[in-house]
């Protein structure tokens, strides 16, 4: 995953120190907080060969990160490595992923995708692709 940078640029995580965690449309209401993620609102990211990407952070703990992708129609999240577990949630679109040089698999949304730390994988959509990631240290999966 990427760490949106002040300038609006990326770095891989882990990153070397706090990045900030930028909600650009944010609006407080007594008790919570409401943040926009829509495409318009993310950070653009082109690291790994990536196209057509953009990222939203959302949370960003010691245990946990949260972020919003985007993956416009025909682009591409270049292949890397899982810096920690990463489950990617698809919330709308379709596409494919892939592990190392393995298959492509089909995905779309109300599918989720878990890729342990260090597995090097990769995404393409074929209609954009919304996705939540959730990443963290040893994340507990269960599938039913």
């Amino acid at each position: 995953m990427f760490a949106a940078t002040p300038g609006g640029g990326s770095r891989p995580f882990p990153a070397s120190g706090p990045a900030p965690v930028v909600a650009l449309s944010f609006t407080t209401v007594p008790g919570m907080g409401i943040f926009s993620f829509d495409v318009s609102v993310g950070r653009p990211v082109d690291a790994y060969g990536s196209v057509g990407l953009t990222a939203q952070k959302l949370v960003r703990g010691a245990a946990v990160e949260v972020t919003v992708l985007h993956v416009a129609a025909g682009g591409e999240i270049g292949r890397h490595p899982a810096t920690a577990d990463q489950l990617f949630l698809v919330t709308a679109g379709r596409g494919a992923v892939r592990t190392g040089d393995d298959d492509w698999e089909p995905i779309g949304a109300g599918q989720a995708i878990l890729w342990r730390a260090g597995v090097d994988h990769a995404t393409r959509a074929e209609a954009g692709i919304t996705a939540v990631v959730v990443e963290m240290e040893d994340m507990p999966a269960q599938a039913r």
